[in-house]
């Protein structure tokens, strides 16, 4: 039940394998060790059941809180825009070969949900080699500008554009912040490009995901749409091999005053997220759902009488210099 509810909150109905794979976890109200025996079976069961029958509704193979119907037609139509998105998004992805230092590149937010207007942008999470994320994000900024498709924060139109909101290195892959929204953004993060094994060690080190989501296995997870090695990369290696050493830690160095010169001159007067900067993650969030979708889920929890597994906010909102 609880999944379903989050997953409207989003306006977003779900299928009966997605309610499984990010089933959130009942630890709350049932014991640790009876929480093993919870399958795709039993939820088939819940799910027919008398107590959630009168809840939650089913048509085409989605779940959803009943009286909520439209928004399968919704998923649909907006399904078909993110198919588009994302081909965009790997015809983009492909040039980031020319870039130094990725580890792996993640489609992240709504284009990794699939669920996308005609107007959103293409959020993607970078992990980059450890010492080099500031010359990673320059380089990845400076070609995407030059391609015509980087968002910058004021712009007014943003479609089809790249969003670079969350960098972290291959050293900092522990997420620090901690709460129902971010194990829901973090397990849905779609690989698109770089090494695999940087990825299935992110999920290693993020363990604690599944205190919320029960059955995740992100180690295990697939993702169809890649992009594959090409000679674009012969450029990035180049790149590599000539900011290695003493000349690479000038160029980070240079590279990191830049930013974060232009990253102090630009802050939000006001923020309603939060901003991370430091040498092993840069986060912008400056306006970050987290905390209405938190409230908007508890509430609906608490109206269905199911105040036992009212989540708790760790969003860490504010601005973070380190």
């Amino acid at each position: 039940m609880a999944t379903v509810i989050y997953y409207d909150v989003l306006n977003l109905p779900v299928t009966l394998w997605e309610i499984f794979e990010y089933l959130i976890s009942p630890i709350k109200i049932i014991p640790k060790e009876e929480l093993k025996n919870i399958d795709i079976g039993g939820i088939v069961r819940a799910l027919d059941g008398e107590m959630l029958r009168k809840f939650v509704g089913e048509k085409n193979g989605f779940y959803f809180l009943r009286g909520r119907e439209w928004i399968c037609g919704s998923r649909i139509e907006r399904q078909k825009i993110a198919e588009k998105k994302w081909n965009k998004t790997l015809r983009i992805v492909k040039w980031f070969q020319l870039a130094p230092f990725l580890k792996s590149i993640c489609a992240n937010g709504s284009l990794a949900r699939g669920f996308m207007d005609e107007d959103s942008d293409l959020d993607v999470f970078v992990i980059t080699n450890g010492g080099r994320i500031w010359t990673a994000r320059f380089i990845l900024s400076l070609l995407t500008a030059i391609m015509g498709v980087k968002r910058f924060r004021r712009a007014l139109n943003v479609r089809n554009k790249i969003c670079f909101n969350h960098f972290i290195t291959n050293r900092s892959l522990t997420m620090p912040f901690r709460d129902i929204c971010t194990a829901c953004t973090y397990s849905r993060l779609e690989f698109i490009y770089g090494d695999k094994n940087t990825i299935k060690n992110f999920y290693a080190d993020n363990m604690w995901i599944n205190d919320y989501l029960l059955n995740f296995q992100g180690q295990n997870k697939m993702n169809q749409r890649t992009v594959d090695l090409s000679s674009l990369a012969v450029i990035g290696v180049a790149v590599e091999w000539l900011l290695k050493g003493k000349m690479g830690d000038m160029f980070e160095n240079l590279f990191r005053k830049i930013q974060l010169r232009r990253i102090k001159n630009n802050l939000p007067a006001e923020i309603n997220g939060r901003i991370v900067v430091n040498d092993g993650q840069l986060e912008f969030h400056d306006n970050y759902p987290d905390q209405n979708i938190i409230d908007k889920y508890n509430k609906k929890l608490m109206d269905f009488g199911f105040d036992d597994l009212v989540a708790e906010s760790n969003i860490g909102k504010g601005i973070i210099l380190e």
